[in-house]
C-alpha cells in the first residue's frame, strides 16, 4: 500500500508560516501520530522551515527561474528522490508536505510534472482560502516589508492583471483538480478568530484533541499609517530592486538599515480606524473580480467566501489622514528619522544610484 504524501499548497497568506513553524518545532508529536514532517532533504528549507524548495525545482529547463524561491541549487530530479527517499524510509504512513509557493508559483504542466515524480504515493492537497479582501491587504503588506515601494493602487492594479491568478481561487483550485482529481483536493477556510494550527491540525490531518500548542503568529500586519510609513521608507532609500547595483558594502549596509526602519516601524499601535483604502475605480475593478471568482468558486467547494462591499463615503477623507499619519512617524521617531537620513547620505554618496542600468 503506498504512503500518503499531503502537499499543504496554500495560499500564501493564510497562516502558512506560523503552520510549518509548528510543525517544525513539533515534529516528534507529529511523528507520534503517524504523520512525517521531512527536513532532512533537499526540498527542505531551514531558513523558512517549509518545502520551498522543491517548488524552485520545477523551475529547471522552464527557461526562466523565480528568484524570490528558496532554492537547493541541485536538480529536481535530486531534489525529488532526496523528498522521496526521506518518506519511504521512514516509519510513518503519511507525509506532510507544505510550501504556499506551490500554489501562487506553478503552472499547469509543473503541477503535472509534480504529480509525475510523486506518482508512487496517494497524494492529497491542502488548500486553505481566506477572504479576498483581508488577503490583498494582508499581501500588500508582506510586498512593503519585503523591501518594494509601490502604493496600494499600483499593487492592486498587478493583481488585475488577467494572466495574475492571486485572486483568483477557482483557477487555482481547478488547475490542481485537473491534475490530482476533484476527490483528492481539499479545501479548509481560514478565519482571523480561529487559530491556523488548531484548524490544519484536526481537520487537514484529522487528529483528535486539540495541538500541543498554539500557533504563533508571525508576519502580523502592522496598521495602515505605519505601513504608508514603511513604503515611504523603500521609496526614499530605494526598493529592492535597485539595492544589487550599489556594491555589496553598501548594499549590505543599507539592508540593515532599513530593516531596522522597518522593524521599528511595525511596532506602532494599531489604531482602530487604521485600514488600507484603495481608490473607488479600482476597488469597483476588484469588487466585479471578487463576485467572479465567488460565483466560479460554488461549483467547486461549499465554503462560502464574503463578497467585498462598495467603498464608503469616509474612506476618502481617511486617506488624507492616514498620510499625515506616517509623516509623523518618519519625523518624530528619533531612530527612524536617524537611521533614515544616515541611508540617504551612503545612498546619495553612491554615483551609481541615479545611472541607468
Amino acid at each position: 500500500m503506498p504512503k500518503t504524501i499531503i502537499f499543504h499548497i496554500g495560499l500564501e497568506k493564510t497562516g502558512t508560516s506560523s503552520f510549518q513553524r509548528f510543525c517544525h518545532a513539533h515534529r516528534r508529536a507529529l511523528a507520534a501520530r503517524g504523520v512525517l514532517y521531512p527536513t532532512q532533504n533537499l526540498a527542505f528549507s531551514r531558513r523558512s522551515r517549509n518545502h520551498a524548495a522543491l517548488v524552485a525545482g520545477y523551475y529547471e529547463g522552464a527557461g526562466w527561474a523565480d528568484f524570490n524561491l528558496a532554492r537547493s541549487w541541485k536538480g529536481r530530479r535530486s531534489v525529488v528522490d532526496s523528498l522521496a527517499a526521506e518518506i519511504e524510509r521512514d516509519a510513518a504512513p503519511t507525509a506532510l508536505v507544505s510550501a504556499e509557493h506551490l500554489s501562487s508559483r506553478l503552472y499547469p504542466f509543473q503541477i503535472e510534472k509534480l504529480a509525475e515524480d510523486f506518482a508512487g504515493f496517494d497524494c492529497r492537497i491542502a488548500i486553505v482560502l481566506r477572504p479576498h479582501e483581508e488577503r490583498v491587504y494582508s499581501a500588500y503588506s508582506s510586498t512593503i516589508r519585503a523591501g518594494r515601494s509601490l502604493t496600494l493602487d499600483a499593487f492592486v492594479d498587478e493583481l488585475l492583471v488577467p494572466q495574475n491568478w492571486y485572486c483568483r481561487y477557482a483557477e487555482t483550485i481547478s488547475r490542481w483538480r485537473r491534475v490530482f482529481g476533484a476527490e483528492r483536493v481539499a479545501i479548509f477556510p481560514f478565519r482571523k478568530s480561529r487559530d491556523i494550527v488548531e484548524l490544519l491540525w484536526t481537520e487537514m490531518l484529522g487528529f483528535d484533541g486539540a495541538p500541543p500548542k498554539r500557533g504563533v503568529r508571525v508576519n502580523a500586519d502592522p496598521g495602515a499609517s505605519a505601513l504608508e510609513a514603511m513604503r515611504r521608507v523603500n521609496e526614499i532609500i530605494g526598493d529592492r530592486e535597485t539595492f544589487p547595483r550599489r556594491g555589496y558594502l553598501r548594499h549590505l549596509a543599507l539592508t540593515s538599515m532599513r530593516s531596522a526602519i522597518l522593524r521599528s516601524l511595525a511596532a506602532t499601535p494599531r489604531r482602530a480606524d487604521d485600514r488600507l483604502r484603495v481608490d473607488d475605480e479600482r476597488r469597483a475593478r476588484l469588487v466585479a473580480l471578487v463576485d467572479e471568482d465567488i460565483e466560479r468558486l460554488a461549483p467547486l467547494t461549499s465554503l462560502e467566501l464574503p463578497r467585498m462591499a462598495a467603498a464608503a463615503a469616509a474612506d476618502h477623507a481617511a486617506a488624507a489622514i492616514i498620510e499625515e499619519r506616517a509623516k509623523r512617524l518618519l519625523e518624530q521617531r528619533r531612530f527612524v528619522a536617524a537611521s533614515l537620513a544616515l541611508a540617504q547620505k551612503l545612498g546619495a554618496a553612491d554615483p551609481r544610484r541615479d545611472a541607468q542600468p
